[in-house]
């Protein structure tokens, strides 16, 4: 695995702007407890994201334009840190991440891995 990696993440930044910034995630040296992942599937809500695109009122008024959107993601696991023993890389699992290309979290922030059957899309 490479020790770094550009991830793309995706903002509203207005009605109708939709924006992907770019950063970098040092996956080399990960915590303990830490997972580094490339999506592979992220949900659009047709509700939240619709509205945010739109530029309706926000559901929690504290949040406004710049909005990173989404919170449904499968993602192939590509390292894990030392003390992760439910996922290895390979493992295809799900999350509350929102859309990006890759991320890190913690392995408690993953929801489950699918089962070995599950298949990545189709290049």
């Amino acid at each position: 695995m490479q020790p770094t990696v550009e991830t793309r993440v995706a903002h509203v930044k207005a009605a109708g702007q939709l924006h992907f910034d770019r950063e970098i995630l040092v996956c080399e040296g990960l915590g303990g407890h830490e997972v580094a992942c490339e999506t592979l599937y992220t949900a659009i809500s047709p509700g939240t994201e619709l509205a945010a695109w739109e530029g309706l009122q926000p559901l929690r008024p504290d949040r406004t334009h710049s909005r990173v959107v989404g919170y449904c993601n499968v993602a192939r696991v590509m390292a894990v840190g030392d003390w992760v023993h439910r996922f290895q890389p390979g493992d295809l699992v799900l999350s509350l991440q929102s859309h990006r290309s890759h991320y890190i979290c913690n392995d408690g922030d993953i929801l489950l891995a699918l089962p070995p059957d599950a298949r990545e899309p189709e290049q």
